[in-house]
């Protein structure tokens, strides 16, 4: 499966497909163990201003999930939220499609489902 970033319609930079991915399809959107969990109480060590954390991380009551390395971040962490998504994480974050993906379509997710 072949992804590129390309400018978004929805925000910014998104998620693109070159081929048409049937629903039900595993998109891999992350390297394995691309992310780590930051509490809010553990900011300050990080080195890094509140403000960048929230920008490129998903946020949570008492932290965030952020890529480990902000100079190497997978495709994944530039996919753009929809009201209506065409992909889905589960619970372990693989990420699947909803439905039929066209070719050349931005793969969007719902992020008040992640």
């Amino acid at each position: 499966m072949i992804l590129e970033l390309r400018p978004s319609g929805i925000h910014g930079v998104g998620v693109f497909t070159y081929k048409k991915i049937i629903k039900g399809t595993k998109i891999p959107l992350f390297e394995e163990d691309d992310y780590r969990y930051i509490k809010r109480t553990q900011i300050k060590k990080t080195g890094l201003p509140l403000h960048f954390i929230e920008k490129y991380s998903i946020q949570y009551k008492d932290g965030f999930s952020s890529p480990k390395n902000f100079h190497r971040m997978s495709i994944g962490w530039y996919l753009n939220h929809s009201d209506t998504p065409n992909a889905y994480c589960d619970e372990n974050y693989d990420f699947f499609a909803l439905r039929d993906i066209k070719k050349n379509e931005e793969i969007t997710v719902d992020y008040d489902k992640l």
